[in-house]
Protein backbone atom coordinates (compact mmCIF):
# COMPACT_ATOMS: atom_id res chain seq x y z
CA UNK A 1 0.00 0.00 0.00
CA UNK A 2 1.28 3.21 -1.04
CA UNK A 3 1.01 5.82 1.32
CA UNK A 4 0.91 9.83 0.40
CA UNK A 5 1.97 12.15 2.90
CA UNK A 6 1.40 15.93 2.56
CA UNK A 7 4.58 17.48 2.23
CA UNK A 8 3.58 20.00 4.76
CA UNK A 9 6.30 22.94 4.79
CA UNK A 10 5.96 23.34 8.58
CA UNK A 11 6.16 19.37 9.15
CA UNK A 12 9.79 18.16 9.30
CA UNK A 13 11.11 14.89 7.62
CA UNK A 14 12.92 12.30 9.57
CA UNK A 15 16.61 12.23 9.46
CA UNK A 16 16.41 8.26 7.41
CA UNK A 17 18.27 6.88 4.23
CA UNK A 18 15.31 5.97 1.87
CA UNK A 19 14.11 2.24 1.84
CA UNK A 20 13.15 0.16 4.40
CA UNK A 21 12.90 1.31 7.67
CA UNK A 22 10.92 -1.50 9.91
CA UNK A 23 11.27 -5.14 9.39
CA UNK A 24 8.57 -6.99 11.56
CA UNK A 25 7.23 -10.76 11.82
CA UNK A 26 3.64 -11.52 13.12
CA UNK A 27 3.54 -14.23 15.99
CA UNK A 28 2.33 -17.30 15.51
CA UNK A 29 1.86 -16.73 11.90
CA UNK A 30 4.10 -16.55 8.93
CA UNK A 31 3.07 -12.75 7.92
CA UNK A 32 5.06 -9.55 8.21
CA UNK A 33 5.40 -6.22 7.67
CA UNK A 34 7.55 -3.69 6.04
CA UNK A 35 7.90 0.07 5.90
CA UNK A 36 9.34 1.94 3.73
CA UNK A 37 10.43 5.64 3.36
CA UNK A 38 11.22 8.19 0.98
CA UNK A 39 12.92 11.81 1.40
CA UNK A 40 12.25 11.33 4.80
CA UNK A 41 8.48 10.72 4.60
CA UNK A 42 6.58 7.36 5.05
CA UNK A 43 5.92 5.94 1.76
CA UNK A 44 4.86 2.34 1.80
CA UNK A 45 3.82 -0.07 4.35
CA UNK A 46 3.54 -3.44 3.11
CA UNK A 47 1.79 -7.03 4.64
CA UNK A 48 3.20 -10.44 3.24
CA UNK A 49 2.45 -13.81 3.60
CA UNK A 50 4.82 -16.86 3.11
CA UNK A 51 1.82 -18.47 2.54
CA UNK A 52 -1.82 -17.08 1.48
CA UNK A 53 -2.56 -13.50 1.52
CA UNK A 54 -2.42 -12.54 5.00
CA UNK A 55 -5.98 -12.65 6.41
CA UNK A 56 -6.26 -8.91 8.16
CA UNK A 57 -3.93 -6.52 9.44
CA UNK A 58 -1.36 -7.41 12.48
CA UNK A 59 -2.13 -6.11 16.02
CA UNK A 60 1.01 -3.49 16.86
CA UNK A 61 1.54 -6.42 19.96
CA UNK A 62 1.61 -9.16 17.98
CA UNK A 63 4.65 -7.54 16.21
CA UNK A 64 8.31 -8.68 16.37
CA UNK A 65 10.38 -6.20 15.06
CA UNK A 66 13.68 -7.43 13.69
CA UNK A 67 16.67 -5.33 15.36
CA UNK A 68 19.68 -7.18 14.16
CA UNK A 69 20.57 -4.99 11.43
CA UNK A 70 21.13 -1.90 12.96
CA UNK A 71 20.31 -0.35 9.47
CA UNK A 72 22.15 3.33 8.39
Amino acid sequence: MDLRVRKDPHALAAPVQDGMLISATVRGRNDGVLLFTKDGRLSCLEVYSAEDDPASLPRPEDLFVDRSDPGP
